[in-house]
């Protein structure tokens, strides 16, 4: 098994803690007198910032545990794609690469069809390992994400979220719109080459067989239909779900522009070096698994 090793200590290490969120471990040496703090990158671990903050009586609107729930559904139900059942085609230099036709397919509908069957099959949900939420701090709080134009100001409130492998946590980046992709480069976002999403939530499950499917719209957040595990008693097929954005009634800043999630690989509260040096240690450990 792979490990790193990393000098620091100039005697033996009389004891050791990670913090609460795991992202730190504290080390405290013995002759050396001295107290380390080590980074520890978490590869499968996602930071979501601005979350809903929309207060009603001195409390939350949407409480931390309801929260919880929101971003657990929302992050394992609704953007997914079967790595193992895309298609391949060529790109320009000759190498083989997801067809984003049929990945965009995959995650419109929620489920893939089988090349050996032909038979079509529901996606399997992303593990999400666990969800822990703070209602204060976040880093890009009141700036207007993605832009003045097209958003609205960050909340304070923010989450991390952790999924079961780092291949979901790149897949959730990819799929729900990574803050590193917009920043310095608003025109693929206004020419739809790359999408932000608000916060969804799911409503009761019923039968939205014969309500079309709304393409993306940048300005105005549309409802979505997803595939259920609930199977009509009659055909046999899985149900389907309607999906509505969070907007203006879940946050305090009353802007007319969407609430995009902000989210990102590396803890956004950090320097600009840290987030340079986590993508340099998640490269290395996907390595070192291979």
């Amino acid at each position: 098994q792979g490990y790193r090793k990393f000098v620091g200590h100039g005697s033996q290490v009389a004891q050791v803690r990670f913090t609460f969120d795991d992202d730190y471990l504290i080390s405290c040496g013995g002759a050396d007198m001295s107290i380390f703090q080590w980074r520890h990158v978490i590869p499968n671990k996602v930071y979501v910032q601005n979350l809903p903050d929309k207060l009603k009586d001195g409390r939350y609107q949407i409480s931390n545990s309801d929260l919880k729930g929101l971003l657990i559904h929302y992050f394992s139900k609704l953007f997914k794609y079967d790595r193992r059942n895309l298609k391949l085609q060529r790109n320009k230099a000759g190498q083989l690469v997801m067809d984003e036709t049929d990945k965009l397919e995959q995650v419109q509908k929620g489920s893939f069809i089988d090349g050996r069957d032909g038979d079509q099959y529901k996606l399997p949900d992303r593990k999400v390992v666990s969800v822990e939420i703070f209602n204060s701090g976040a880093k890009h709080n009141a700036m207007a994400y993605p832009s003045t134009q097209s958003g609205s100001k960050v909340s304070d409130r923010w989450a991390t979220v952790t999924f079961y492998s780092k291949e979901d946590a790149d897949d959730v980046l990819d799929l729900y719109g990574s803050m590193n992709k917009i920043m310095g480069n608003l025109e693929i976002f206004d020419q739809n080459r790359v999408h932000l999403y608000p916060l969804y939530r799911a409503e009761d499950t019923e039968d939205f067989e014969d309500e079309p499917q709304q393409d993306y719209n940048r300005l105005e957040p549309v409802p979505l239909i997803r595939k259920t595990e609930d199977r009509d008693a009659v055909t046999g097929k899985n149900k389907s779900q309607r999906w509505v954005p969070c907007g203006m009634d879940d946050y305090e800043d009353k802007s007319n522009n969407p609430h995009f999630l902000l989210l990102s690989a590396a803890d956004p509260n950090e320097g600009l070096t840290r987030p340079v040096l986590h993508a340099a240690m998640r490269r290395g450990q996907g390595k070192m698994k291979e």
